[in-house]
């Protein structure tokens, strides 16, 4: 297995770096990953036209973003590709516009999971489904336990047209996925979240399908500015994503955040939130992600690797501030790593297929037995931490 990262520039440099990585042409299992955060569709049209001109056969798939990410940084503002060539894997891949969010699920599993199929990478705008009912669709017509890793396309805090890359064609509304198939695939995945729950319990008590109207009998506009006030309802959605909502649900603390506002006052995120749940807010304690990163790098560096990718949300970005590099950096140092920063993350945990929010997920891949990795412990202690988040988070609680 190769991988390799490429932030383009021109269509000229990415012409001549291609060739000058002697990728092989007639190679079916090569898999082409575009991450575009200048959400400039004619050049992203340009990169697919010269990536096909020199890997007829690759299959290409991406999603717009919020930054890239690729081998320990983060990227603002650049289309990344990443490019994986497979030894002993096949690829078999399945796109997907509009439709209903369970029968969704459902074709993208009848599609694509076979009995040797390890692990499906999923693009998605999940800004048009529901993912809890997306998950139910791919987990009732899965032939098997296959994980489910990817993540929601961002576009920049936009919230409005984010879109998926399916070989040749770029459009919204819809979703990508990618099996990757073989008795010699190795795929483990972590996640890290972070976010501690503060101030007082509520209780939602009106809520429609996947959007909340009233907690604690209160317009549900009214309680975020009470709570965090009036300047993080000014610019809606974007101006709440650094302020998920924590609760518990099947048997463990979830996250979510505020995807769109309805017509008619309702706060909406990408799953339900059933009435008479009990919620707090929850802000980023970097303490938290640090002592969990720590906990992956260890996990991860017992693992053969050869390529990790990393999907990180954009919750995450705008809370943290760009403090997050440890996350990606240490990492990076076992193998090769790529992806991106969008809206929502899917996971294999805990035995079962997970929709997260504000949460970072990693899959390690690899066809090999062989770990050459050697941790280092200077990565897992930065000199730099900041404490704030953990101090207001332990006030609150006074």
């Amino acid at each position: 297995m190769r991988s390799l990262n490429h932030i383009y520039t021109s269509t000229e440099i990415l012409t001549n770096w291609l060739a000058s990585q002697n990728f092989s042409q007639k190679n079916k299992s090569t898999l082409v990953q575009i991450f575009d955060a200048t959400l400039n569709k004619n050049d992203v049209a340009q990169i697919i036209k010269t990536i096909k001109a020199s890997l007829p056969h690759a299959v290409i798939v991406g999603s717009s973003t919020c930054g890239s990410i690729s081998d320990g940084k983060l990227h603002d503002y650049v289309s990344q590709i990443s490019i994986i060539e497979f030894e002993s894997t096949s690829l078999k891949s399945f796109m997907k516009k509009n439709g209903d969010s369970y029968e969704n699920g459902k074709e993208l599993a009848e599609a694509l999971v076979e009995e040797d199929t390890k692990c499906v990478l999923l693009f998605i705008d999940s800004l048009r489904y529901k993912s809890d009912e997306f998950l139910q669709g791919f987990k009732d017509f899965s032939v098997n336990e296959t994980i489910l890793v990817g993540a929601g396309a961002g576009d920049n805090f936009a919230f409005k047209e984010p879109f998926v890359i399916y070989d040749e064609e770029i459009f919204s509304q819809g979703l990508v996925g990618v099996a990757l198939n073989g008795k010699d695939l190795k795929c483990v995945t972590y996640f890290n979240a972070g976010w501690k729950g503060v101030g007082k319990s509520m209780q939602v008590t009106k809520a429609i399908d996947n959007c909340i109207y009233e907690i604690d009998h209160k317009p549900i506009i009214s309680v975020y500015k009470e709570s965090l006030g009036k300047s993080v309802v000014q610019s809606m959605p974007e101006s709440m994503i650094e302020f998920p909502l924590i609760f518990d649900f099947d048997s463990q603390e979830v996250l979510r955040t505020v995807s769109s506002v309805s017509s008619d006052g309702g706060f909406c995120y990408q799953t339900s939130i059933k009435e008479g749940t009990q919620v707090k807010f929850a802000i980023g304690n970097e303490a938290l992600v640090n002592d969990k990163t720590a906990d992956i790098y260890v996990k991860s560096s017992l693992e053969p690797l050869e390529v990790l990718f990393v999907y990180s949300s954009a919750a995450r970005k705008a809370f943290f501030d760009g403090n997050l590099d440890i996350e990606y950096e240490a990492l990076a140092t076992l193998a090769p790593q790529s992806g991106f920063v969008g809206y929502g993350e899917y996971v294999r945990s805990d035995s079962k297929n997970q929709f997260l929010n504000a949460s970072t997920v990693v899959l390690g891949l690899s066809e090999s037995d062989k770990n050459d990795n050697h941790i280092q412990t200077n990565l897992l202690n930065p000199s730099y931490r900041r404490k704030s988040a953990g101090a207001i988070a332990h006030l609150l609680e006074k």
